[in-house]
């Protein structure tokens, strides 16, 4: 299993040809950014004026988003359909060919899906069937207020190629989505073909750790630490 880098890729490069009507603007930008439960709240149905169904809409969240849509711009692509995960709805893109080799894009922090929109349909036109998800608590998918750190990502995204996709991946990841790719390919190796990590969060991560002793090992030698203190004569 490899790991290599996206940043002079040629489908990294896909983004300074983009045209500047699929851009974001500023200001959506930064509210995808800052605030990707408005996001959510932007593209989720709503027919008693709830956040997700369940939380008040605060008062600052219908003028932003107002705004945003205003932009006329968009993030998406692809097909979009939802897969649930522990009774949690988990947002799922989907393009390219069947048959084709798949591949699966993990956004980073506060991000989305969404944002893979310039290397999606360039993975896509290369030959690979191209699949991004929005991890719990991100972008269009529930916003639960549960314990969240890697380790529960990673469950979300070998759940969705166990029950969509159902063959080994390779998996690109972004800053966090990086480190919950490796965090599912160290859970499930099998499922996970190889690893293009743009960038790991941490380095470190990929250095071997240090070799532990064992708990008796540790008492030994904190003993004899003390017995040395006692048996060696104190200096004149």
């Amino acid at each position: 299993m490899g790991a290599s880098s996206l940043n002079n890729s040629p489908v990294a490069k896909a983004n300074s040809s983009e045209s500047p009507s699929r851009r974001d603007s500023p200001l959506r930008s930064l509210a995808r950014l800052t605030f990707p439960v408005l996001d959510a709240a932007a593209r989720v149905p709503s027919t008693n004026g709830s956040l997700l169904g369940s939380q008040p809409r605060p008062p600052f969240c219908t003028p932003l988003l107002n705004t945003m849509a205003a932009a006329g711009e968009t993030t998406d692509w692809g097909k979009i359909s939802v897969l649930h995960w522990q009774g949690q709805p988990l947002q799922v893109r989907r393009l390219g060919q069947d048959g084709n080799p798949p591949l699966v894009l993990i956004h980073g922090f506060a991000a989305a899906a969404g944002h893979w929109r310039a290397n999606a349909p360039a993975f896509a036109a290369a030959g690979w069937r191209v699949y991004g998800l929005d991890l719990l608590g991100f972008g269009a998918s529930g916003q639960p207020f549960l314990v969240q750190d890697n380790r529960t990502w990673a469950q979300q995204v070998l759940h969705l190629i166990e029950q969509r996709i159902r063959e080994p991946v390779v998996i690109v990841g972004h800053s966090l989505g990086a480190l919950v790719g490796l965090t599912a390919a160290v859970d499930r190796p099998e499922l996970v073909k190889a690893l293009v990590l743009a960038p790991l969060q941490d380095p470190a991560l990929l250095k071997p750790l240090p070799r532990r002793r064992r708990p008796l090992c540790r008492r030994w030698q904190q003993l004899l630490t003390i017995l040395q203190r006692w048996l060696v004569p104190w200096p004149l």
